[in-house]
């Protein structure tokens, strides 16, 4: 469990409260080409975006992180910022969020991440995955992404080589 103490409970309901309704919790496609083949695995990240940097600095104050500007295609429209934590800071705040969060979605996507993530995700890009192994990954993704728009994912149960995409 994921300690609390460093923080202060109205810090961790405010946060929560920004990502219920900023927030975004990602499984996005992170590969590499190794000697002509396709080694990829899904990495996870949370982020919030937003037009207003002093909220973005406080999450990055208080969880870490990195703050990026976003390109604005529009004229008529006001700069924004992107906060993003990566990976493990991810799972951690997530776990630290949970208790706080209001939409069902989030909370349903953050359990799933919190009791499944790490089991299904092998980060070296050499990493074969057994038809087993494809399988349950398979089937996680299947879960997270079931309330998604437009979800992809790819596999080749022949070589064993698992394609996020």
């Amino acid at each position: 469990m994921v300690s609390t103490e460093k923080y202060k409970k109205c810090d961790l309901v405010y946060a929560a409260g920004l990502f219920d309704r900023e927030g975004s919790i990602i499984l996005f496609t992170n590969g590499t080409k190794l000697k002509g083949k396709d080694f990829s695995f899904r990495s996870l990240r949370c982020s919030i975006t937003s037009t207003s940097k002093e909220l973005l600095n406080f999450m990055l104050n208080t969880f870490g992180g990195k703050i990026y500007s976003r390109k604005v295609y529009n004229k008529n429209y006001m700069k924004k910022w992107e906060w993003i934590i990566s990976a493990k800071d991810s799972q951690q705040f997530l776990k630290l969020i949970l208790p706080y969060l209001k939409e069902k979605e989030k909370i349903r996507k953050t359990r799933l991440i919190i009791n499944r993530y790490k089991k299904y995700t092998k980060k070296q890009y050499f990493v074969r995955y057994t038809n087993k192994e494809i399988n349950e990954k398979l089937g996680f993704e299947k879960e997270f992404f079931k309330n998604s728009r437009k979800p992809t994912i790819i596999n080749d149960l022949k070589t064993g080589i698992y394609k996020g995409v």
